[in-house]
């Protein structure tokens, strides 16, 4: 009987444990989406330098969204920062960014036509990206199912 409890003992502390962590992970998040939303007021104001640093902030919180790594791209290339602009290129692509993402603003477009070498590197990223989908086939093979239904 002993060992049941403490089994279960153990359980529920493994439990709460685990649930002090789920504050801390909705914190990050919203702390991720505050600067974001900083950042955006900040550039409709034209305050380009202080956007930009907001952005590197919520980058370091979370790099996964290829909008946000685009704006960061947008934003390095405007305080002509050319080394971060192609560093969070490719972040984007490997989070998933598409060429039409890349095309749809005419700055962006022709700093990653600028170099030929962008294409052959984007092809490689998008790879990287796709590789990381858990089971794309099938995925692509319901779109398909879809697509003729």
């Amino acid at each position: 009987m002993q060992p049941l409890i403490f089994h279960m003992l153990r359980l529920l502390l493994i439990f709460i444990i685990i649930a002090s962590f789920l504050p801390l992970r909705a914190q990050e998040k919203l702390g991720y989406y505050t600067l974001i939303n900083k950042a955006d007021s900040l550039i409709f104001e034209k305050k380009i330098g202080k956007a930009y640093s907001l952005y590197k902030k919520a980058v370091a919180i979370s790099a996964i969204n290829p909008y946000t790594d685009i704006e960061l791209v947008k934003l390095s290339l405007k305080m002509n920062d050319r080394k971060k602009a192609k560093k969070y290129l490719e972040l984007a692509i490997e989070n998933g960014a598409f060429l039409d993402m890349i095309e749809a603003d005419s700055n962006l477009n022709s700093y990653f036509k600028k170099d030929e070498q962008w294409n052959i590197k984007y092809n490689v990223l998008r790879q990287k990206h796709l590789a990381r989908i858990p089971h794309l086939e099938e995925r692509m093979a319901l779109l398909k199912m879809l697509e003729k239904d």
